[in-house]
């Protein structure tokens, strides 16, 4: 997935970013409002090249350094679950369920 734009995942299925070495390059947020997503090519490979934003669902890191390192990551009703790999990101925000879109 390329271009300037981001992608709203919705619904309770699962969305996973999976094999192959081609990073998706687009620069817009990757947004999740339910459901689940699966971070999962191969290590070194990110999966977007934008901003993380997880509204509610789950978001699941299973391999190292599929999040870009410039990353802002904001997690308002839903989890961000990291295998208790490290990660280095430029930013974190956790918000109240009032401040939730």
């Amino acid at each position: 997935v390329a271009g300037n734009g981001g992608l709203v995942k919705q619904g309770l299925g699962a969305l996973k970013f999976s094999t192959g070495g081609a990073a998706n390059t687009f620069t817009g947020t990757l947004r999740i409002e339910s459901g689940s997503i699966y971070l999962n090519k191969i290590v070194g490979t990110p999966c977007f090249g934008g901003n993380l934003e997880i509204v509610a669902g789950v978001v699941n890191l299973k391999r190292a350094h599929q999040i870009p390192d410039t990353a802002s990551i904001t997690i308002g009703n839903g989890s961000l679950e990291t295998m208790q790999m490290q990660m280095l990101v430029s930013r974190v925000c956790r918000k109240s369920s009032a401040q939730s879109r």
